[in-house]
């Protein structure tokens, strides 16, 4: 989710990044798409110029992924594999529809070369803004996943939100094993104490790297991601490599770009229940008012 900084050449004819979905290169103009990634690939991100196009992975990817050792059949995605952004033929709204897609969005999923050494990884999660549903189901299967499939054994909660990464010694990190996290997704809330506010790019990635987090796993809204590219734009600027990963969670479903998010669903379904509840009561009565007030 996170977005490249902004990088212009000199005159004569420098290219201009636009937040103008319809303008296309025609124009000598480089839009932010989802096929502009150059900037959020370590191999290619202190490149000069505005990152367009993918990075070639199968080149720039050294090591290969402990998945391909423990499943030797396993099917992997191309690097460059991608799912079609616009799909509509002789589309009644091509003039107004949002260009932001249109290269199409790399498929998620397994492929047979990461870019880290599986033994160099030091992960950290962190859940941000308000609480929602199924934040420890998060955890948790980003713990396993990373400790079982990756092999990655060092990985850490990092408490209340954002201010846990600007300040650990107040907020002291967890320290997650399958273990510590097997029943978690049974309980409501989250283990690592969701937070607001406590964002301070400079001292997170100070912290980062005296601990020797590089990979960091940002669980929140819009917000959240708004912040963890201010992140990335600071570790840019700062050439820290550190891998930067967004997981989308929100009762309201507002990140942009995402379909649906964690949490929604749970969010509406308990919702209705109560608005339900209320409209009975309210209509079993003469002249019944029912109250209800949701976020």
């Amino acid at each position: 989710k996170t977005r490249s900084a902004r990088r212009c050449s000199p005159p004569p004819a420098p290219p201009v990044r636009t937040r103008d979905p319809g303008a296309m290169a025609e124009s000598g103009q480089v839009v932010e798409t989802s096929g502009h990634l150059r900037k959020h690939h370590l191999a290619t991100w202190q490149e000069p110029g505005d990152g367009e196009g993918l990075p070639d992975e199968d080149k720039v990817n050294k090591f290969v992924s402990p998945l391909a050792s423990e499943w030797p059949n396993m099917k992997f995605k191309n690097a460059d594999e991608r799912v079609l952004g616009h799909i509509i033929v002789n589309d009644s709204n091509a003039a107004v529809r949002r260009s932001a897609l249109k290269p199409g969005c790399v498929r998620a999923n397994a492929c047979q070369k990461v870019w880290w050494d599986i033994k160099q990884v030091k992960a950290a999660i962190v859940t941000c803004g308000g609480l929602c549903p199924g934040l420890n189901s998060i955890i948790r299967g980003v713990t396993n996943c990373l400790w079982h499939h990756y092999g990655v054994k060092e990985i850490f909660g990092m408490q209340a939100g954002y201010n846990g990464l600007s300040n650990p010694e107040d907020h002291p990190p967890i320290r997650l094993t399958p273990e510590v996290v097997s029943d978690i997704h049974m309980k409501g809330g989250s283990i690592l104490k969701a937070g607001r506010g406590g964002f301070d790019a400079e001292k997170i990635l100070d912290k980062l790297k005296e601990h020797g987090v590089n990979m960091i796993f940002l669980v929140g809204g819009d917000g959240t991601q708004f912040a963890g590219n201010l992140l990335y734009e600071a570790a840019l600027k700062r050439a820290q490599p550190v891998s930067i990963i967004g997981v989308p969670k929100s009762i309201d479903n507002d990140v942009v770009m995402f379909d649906k998010t964690f949490g929604f669903e749970s969010a509406v379904a308990e919702a209705s229940e109560v608005i339900r509840n209320g409209w009975v009561e309210a209509s079993s009565c003469d002249k019944g008012v029912g109250i209800v007030k949701l976020m």
